[in-house]
């Protein structure tokens, strides 16, 4: 019968067991009352619990963990409230956050209601419009799911949100398409909120379209017009400008010109004399004694005085 052998880890060929693999944790939730940390003060109910229920999956905590950590994350007076819930108890996380709406939604923030919607349509004007109907759509549609709202009345309460100019293409739109907006109103037929929806927020994004039509023509405009001012100042610069004396052409000496006819004339008499002088004086003279035994010669054309 062959030796019964030793069962060793697949892994390892020298009979020593592998150790398991290191497991890798991930960030933790902050602890109570730690920079960070979440607490339930007992006000607006509804918004922390959203908020918990964010947190907690961020960080992978399964219902039953949120429900064993939710106390600890109240102040110590709602801590123990907490503790003695059935929810808690049964560590049952949608039970016990519905215990908790029940004890404290008197002091919760009122979100779809009518109080919340009236307050809605009095700041719309200072709202975008595409803000605004998103908002009123969320209120509206709980109210109408509660019975609160008719459908007639969501209508015109929506209506009754926007600018005049809005409204009354609103109304112009329900008119062709034959819905009435009141009890008194001649339409047949109720009015369809989605359409009238998607018409609002057709025109929300004409009227964005056009601001940024209006911003990039005035940009285009004021360019135009700056280019136009440079190019006159830069004209009228040029011509108020004196101009450039030019400087004298340096002019190359010349050789000396002929003489004019008058100068011509004038030499051509001196050499006729020159010549003239010359055959007088190469001719022999008369001569003259005078008393000292002297001789003058005889200039052409002058008669001895003696």
């Amino acid at each position: 019968m062959p030796p019964a052998t030793t069962t060793t880890d697949s892994t390892s060929n020298s009979g020593h067991t592998t150790p398991p693999p290191m497991r890798m944790y991930g960030p933790t939730m902050p602890r109570p009352g730690q920079p960070g940390a979440m607490q339930f003060i007992g006000h607006n109910i509804t918004e922390f619990l959203e908020e918990w229920n964010i947190e907690c999956e961020d960080f992978g905590l399964t219902e039953t963990q949120r429900c064993a950590r939710f106390p600890n994350y109240c102040t110590p007076e709602i801590k123990e409230t907490v503790k003695i819930l059935p929810g808690y108890i049964a560590s049952n996380w949608p039970t016990l956050q519905s215990d908790v709406k029940k004890l404290y939604w008197p002091k919760d923030k009122p979100k779809n209601t009518m109080a919340a919607l009236d307050k809605l349509i009095k700041e719309a004007p200072g709202m975008d419009l595409n803000v605004y109907v998103l908002k009123y759509t969320s209120i509206s549609e709980a109210l109408v799911a509660a019975h609160a709202l008719s459908s007639l009345n969501r209508v015109a309460r929506l209506l009754d949100g926007l600018s005049e100019d809005i409204r009354r293409k609103v109304v112009r739109h329900c008119t062709k398409q034959g819905w009435k907006l009141s009890t008194q109103d001649s339409g047949t037929t109720d009015p369809e909120y989605d359409a009238i929806k998607s018409f609002i927020l057709t025109e929300a994004q004409t009227n964005q379209t056009m601001a940024v039509y209006d911003s990039e023509r005035s940009l285009r405009e004021r360019t135009s017009t700056s280019i136009g001012d440079a190019l006159h100042q830069d004209t009228s610069s040029r011509a108020s400008a004196p101009a450039p004396t030019p400087s004298p052409a340096r002019t190359t000496p010349t050789p000396a010109s002929a003489p004019s006819a008058g100068i011509a004339e004038l030499t051509k008499q001196f050499a006729q004399l020159t010549l003239l002088l010359q055959a007088n004086l190469s001719q022999p003279r008369g001569s003259s004694w005078s008393p000292g035994g002297n001789s003058i010669p005889r200039a052409i054309g002058v008669s001895n005085p003696w």
